[in-house]
Order: C-alpha cells, then sequence, then structure tokens
C-alpha cells in the first residue's frame, strides 16, 4: 500500500506540505485504526545509498506488541525514552513510560528527519509528546494485553 500526502486543487502538490502522516491528530487516528498490528513504524526513507531523503516510510505488520514490562524496563534502563526529551516521571509509573517508550520505537527515527517542508515541527520532543495520550490508549486497549 502507498499512502500519498492529499493534495487538493488551487494547493501545491509534492513536497511543499506538511506530510498528514506526521501532523499529531492523523498519526494519532492512523496508529488508533492500526491497533491490532503490533509492529508499526514511521521511518525516514533512504536512497539507493543509504542516505536520508526528506520523506518517509511506514510499516505496519501484525506481529505482537513488545510486553509492558519489557517497555517500562527499557525506558528505564534509559533505552529510549530518556532521549526524546518527556521530562522525569515518577518511577512507579510504568503505563506512561512504557507508552513513551512504544512511542519511540515506532517513530523515534523521525529525529533523522532533514529539515524539510513536509516536518511539522523542529521540535521533535513537542511533537512527540503530543502522542503520549494515544499511545498510553493503545496499550491500554490491546485485545488480551501486551504480550
Amino acid at each position: 500500500v502507498t499512502l500519498v500526502n492529499p493534495v487538493m486543487s488551487n494547493f501545491p502538490a509534492g513536497g511543499s506540505r506538511p506530510n498528514f502522516l506526521l501532523l499529531p491528530g492523523s498519526l494519532a487516528s492512523l496508529r488508533l485504526k492500526f491497533a491490532t498490528f503490533g509492529r508499526f513504524r514511521l521511518g525516514v526513507s533512504p536512497d539507493a545509498e543509504g542516505k536520508r531523503l526528506s520523506a518517509i516510510d511506514m510499516t505496519a505488520d501484525r506481529s505482537h506488541f513488545p510486553s509492558r514490562e519489557h517497555l517500562a524496563s527499557a525506558a528505564e534502563s534509559g533505552a529510549g525514552a530518556d532521549h526524546v526529551g518527556f521530562g522525569a516521571l515518577d518511577s512507579d509509573d510504568g503505563e506512561a513510560l512504557a507508552a513513551r517508550r512504544l512511542l519511540d520505537l515506532e517513530v523515534g527515527d523521525l529525529r533523522q528527519l532533514p529539515k524539510c517542508p513536509i516536518w511539522v515541527s523542529d521540535d521533535f520532543a513537542g511533537w512527540a509528546s503530543r502522542l503520549v495520550g494515544t499511545y498510553g490508549k493503545l496499550l491500554r486497549d490491546i485485545p488480551g494485553g501486551a504480550t
């Protein structure tokens, strides 16, 4: 499946507008629609030589979610969530840590997106913080719980 940025008449096409997948509301809605997909990633598209393009790739498949315990322990050990820049959390807030770690696993590669018109923010941490609630809901609503 190839998703393209919607283009309306009288608006410039291509990469001159923010990509709809990078709008927090659109991404939150899409991620919840893909709630049964344990693997969901948005990342920077590479060219044939591996150079980062001003484009993104989306991958989703029906695999198992990482366990909440794995996500929380990875976040506490500094394996991801700390460099998102969300600020300090109470040490017993495992749900928030797990949500932030899953968010980082799924969209953290977007930090590497070159400055370009398709990106909606120069502040990755601020942008990502708008999605934490969606990821908390996702983890709470996983059918049968995270494995």
